[in-house]
């Protein structure tokens, strides 16, 4: 499981050069010379954080409001927590993960000779878990940890990861990069983490992934973890990032995000097959918004997205987070196939306004009105079973009622709440259209879109296995 580790005027954060360029690699023996230097300057920036919050009783779930039923009828009870940030600025601006502070009545940050001072919250992007603090009245001798160039990290390098785990007070632990670019984790929305084998505990939160020239490359988030405690799988968000979001947030107080208006999902081997795409490497817009950029671009369901600004794309998280880092009213070209032949279209994006709907794992209770040779029991979009599964009067397609255990339509991962809305391209109105379509083909690989809990995505259904 993963595991989080928590527990006005601006002024400038950091200059606005880019980051540093690659420094040529220390050789081995002035590698082991470096570590003293590098943890002693990241200790003097890390400060550890207590935080009062108090707990709103829509958050307990049932172990809360077993312990805590003395409040039950009384006052809300309060809570404390802890975690860790970095100083980035000698005006007192502290980076940290917005699960550490988020719903905070009071934040406290100690600094070093166990100094106390007060914090507030300038600002907080629940989408990447970043959060910017200042030190109300920020003494004179506070030592920000000046920022490195994540991009140029490379596996296996050394790091040190600084915090405060378990509240025990300043600790550094030393491991290596095991990992870039890590994503479709769940932990937040926009992923593209650093993955190390630093030992990373609760409490290390907010606290600093430190390279050994003493520069700060990442901002500790989550661990993956059985026990609560670090197995060597811990993640931290980029300081490439950290950087775009925490001037961003000095600058406006929250983040402001390109919004292209399209469902995406990965290509798979399967997919590929069914799309006739070979080798090609892209991402599938499997939804398109009405009146969005894409749509106003000329973007269709079903086309393959190959390069978005010049930029080839690897994966869907690689798109979201391009389209992410971009500014609303940019302009945009988005390369796509269609039919076996590439498209560019242009467009300018505008600004997300809310997130994307969760999914949703209602079921219909409704018999199965019809079978098929791929595994599923189907059922039409009744009034009734519209209710049930949340879907609205625009949505035309077949509900899934059911899957055969072990057959193609549930390894495939279709499952009952299900709508399916294309087979192999052709709309599917009701159960007779998608046994038709069915038997219409001769393909081993059926090609579905699916609607579910608000968006739509493809599933490709391998009956031939």
């Amino acid at each position: 499981m993963f595991v989080l580790l928590a527990c006005a005027t601006t002024v400038p954060v950091v200059d606005a050069s880019p980051p540093s360029p690659a420094a040529a690699p220390l050789p081995a023996r002035d590698f082991l010379a470096s570590l003293p230097d590098a943890a002693e300057q990241a200790v003097a920036s890390v400060v550890s954080l207590q935080i009062d919050k108090t707990l709103a009783r829509s958050d307990m779930d049932e172990l809360d409001a077993f312990l805590l039923r003395p409040y039950r009828d009384g006052p809300t009870p309060k809570i404390k927590g802890a975690g860790s940030g970095v100083i980035i600025d000698r005006n007192g601006t502290i980076v940290t993960n917005h699960h550490v502070i988020d719903g905070a009545t009071a934040i406290r940050v100690v600094l070093d000779e166990n100094r106390i001072v007060l914090a507030h919250v300038v600002g907080s992007d629940e989408a990447t878990d970043l959060a910017v603090l200042r030190i109300e009245n920020p003494p004179d001798d506070l030592a920000p940890l000046p920022f490195g160039n994540s991009d140029t990290l490379r596996l296996g390098e050394p790091v040190l990861a600084v915090g405060n785990p378990f509240g025990i007070g300043e600790t550094v632990t030393l491991g290596i990069v095991s990992a870039k670019g890590r994503a479709d984790l769940d932990i937040v929305s926009y992923e593209d983490f650093i993955q190390t084998d630093a030992a990373i505990n609760p409490g290390n939160s907010g606290g600093a992934l430190v390279n050994v020239r003493g520069e700060l490359v990442g901002v500790n988030t989550a661990i993956f973890s059985r026990s609560g405690g670090s197995m060597g799988v811990g993640f931290a968000i980029p300081a490439n990032m950290v950087r775009s979001i925490v001037d961003e947030l000095i600058e406006d107080g929250a983040v402001s995000r390109g919004w292209l208006g399209v469902g995406i999902q990965n290509l798979d081997p399967g997919l590929q097959k069914a799309f006739d795409l070979g080798e090609t490497r892209g991402v599938i817009l499997n939804d398109v918004q009405e009146d969005s950029p894409a749509a106003r671009a000329g973007v269709r369901r079903g086309d393959i997205a190959t390069r978005f600004n010049d930029t080839a794309l690897n994966d869907a998280n690689h798109l979201r987070n391009l389209v992410a880092a971009a500014d609303p009213g940019e302009s945009f070209t988005l390369a796509v196939l269609r039919g076996g032949k590439e498209t560019v279209l242009k467009g300018k994006l505008e600004a997300r306004d809310a997130p994307v709907a969760a999914a949703s794992d209602r079921v219909p209770a409704e018999a199965p009105e019809a079978g098929g040779k791929i595994g599923v029991h189907l059922g039409r979009l009744t009034s009734d079973v519209r209710a049930r599964i949340g879907v609205d009067d625009g949505i035309e397609g077949v509900a899934i009622l059911g899957v055969s255990p072990g057959g193609p339509a549930e390894r495939a991962g279709l499952r009952a709440g299900d709508i399916v809305l294309e087979v192999q391209r052709t709309s599917v109105p009701d159960p007779e259209a998608f046994l038709a379509a069915l038997k219409g083909t001769r393909e081993d690989v059926i090609l579905l879109l699916v609607w579910r809990g608000g968006g739509t995505s493809y599933l490709a259904v391998d009956r031939g296995k």
